[in-house]
């Protein structure tokens, strides 16, 4: 289990930080259960539930399904606890989902195949005949031009899938760049890049071919991946449509701001006065007139940061919970890389208060911990 969290206790930044609390050993798989101790966890640990303002899984049915998984019994109790699709594990999906036409998916298949023969051992019987198999399929025409639209595509999305899995992004950047992405695929659907595709082709091959009939399997492609790119990342852009008002980027389109304003008073707000916060934007929209610098760069963390706690109370508040909800859950999986090197099979009985203690120790290894301390809390146990 990791937290995400806004960190606004040192006066010269603000930045994110994701946590790993610990590792929680679950008997009972079904939905209802597994919700139940994560809500019993986060209390034991001091938490209080009234702040979660969001929850990330991977899109198991179990712990993401609309009707009665884990996301939806915690927002029955947690309204304000929105559910979030891991944005890097969204990525995943757009490409594979994307790769199913034909020609690349054969050339996938090719790949996994010439993985699958060095991995061989080399007193296989048959190494030689696979070996002139795997050749042929390799020069082949359809092979090669799948090959170079591949590496167009992935050197698009590879940087995307990066950032997507850092920690100081917010859901406003994340979706921003995969608009980014999806622009430049729809610019390159063009004529002049196919022949660029088909040049690197012939270049590659050493002959002298004709490849027109394929530009349709090429736009194809890219279609698929523009298409996907929008539709499965629709609920991200869906969960900051309200939220995204506060940005000064956002502010000049005016006419529906009471409107949304009021639907963030009801998500989050619900103790304070609906005037308040509706003065409390009247002032913060002017207070961005009277700044001439590029509001196009600022995300939710560097709004935070020059927002006045004490002036803008509210605005502050809300902007914490923009930043706060979760991109990715890389850090979690990240975690379970520990897991493997500290529970092997010598050590299989370890205990569960032992086990997060070790991964505590082996994921925070920047902080230094005082040996005294450690003396002194076993001391007193006893």
């Amino acid at each position: 289990m990791c937290v995400r969290y806004v960190d606004d206790s040192s006066r010269d930044s603000i930045f994110i930080r994701e946590d790993f609390l610990e590792f929680v050993h679950v008997k009972d798989v079904m939905a209802s259960a597994l919700a139940n101790t994560i809500m019993q966890c986060i209390m034991t640990l001091g938490l209080d539930m009234e702040m979660l303002v969001g929850k990330g899984y991977d899109d198991a049915a179990m712990m993401s399904g609309q009707y009665r998984g884990v996301r939806t019994i915690i927002s029955e109790k947690y309204p304000k606890a929105q559910f979030i699709h891991c944005a890097a594990h969204t990525l995943n999906l757009v490409l594979a989902h994307s790769c199913k036409i034909s020609m690349i998916r054969n050339c996938i298949g090719t790949f996994k195949t010439v993985i699958n023969f060095f991995r061989q051992s080399a007193m296989h019987d048959g190494l030689l005949k696979d070996a002139a198999e795997l050749a042929r399929a390799t020069h082949a025409n359809l092979f090669v031009v799948s090959l170079f639209i591949l590496r167009k595509v992935f050197s698009f999305t590879s940087n995307l899938n990066k950032v997507l899995q850092t920690k100081n992004i917010d859901l406003i950047e994340a979706c921003n760049y995969v608009g980014i992405v999806k622009k430049t695929l729809e610019d390159i659907r063009n004529d002049e890049e196919f022949l660029k595709i088909v040049t690197d082709s012939k270049e590659f091959l050493g002959i002298e071919t004709h490849f027109q009939h394929l530009q349709s399997q090429t736009d194809k492609k890219d279609e698929a991946i523009i298409l996907e790119l929008a539709a499965r990342f629709s609920n991200h852009h869906e969960q900051i449509g309200n939220l995204q008002i506060l940005l000064p980027k956002c502010m000049k389109n005016k006419y529906d701001a009471i409107n949304k304003l009021s639907d963030i008073h009801k998500m989050y707000l619900l103790n304070e006065k609906l005037d308040n916060l509706l003065c409390e934007y009247q002032l913060w929209t002017k207070k961005w007139e009277e700044i001439s610098d590029d509001l196009n760069e600022l995300n939710s963390i560097n709004t935070l940061e020059k927002c006045d706690k004490q002036f803008f109370p509210l605005i502050y508040n809300v902007l914490k919970i923009l930043a706060t909800l979760s991109v990715s859950t890389v850090t979690a999986e990240r975690s379970f890389s520990t897991l493997k090197c500290l529970k092997t099979y010598l050590q299989n009985t370890i205990s569960q208060e032992r086990l997060t203690g070790l991964a505590l120790l082996n994921i925070y290894r920047d902080v230094i911990v005082d040996p005294l301390l450690i003396v002194n809390k076993l001391t007193q146990r006893r």
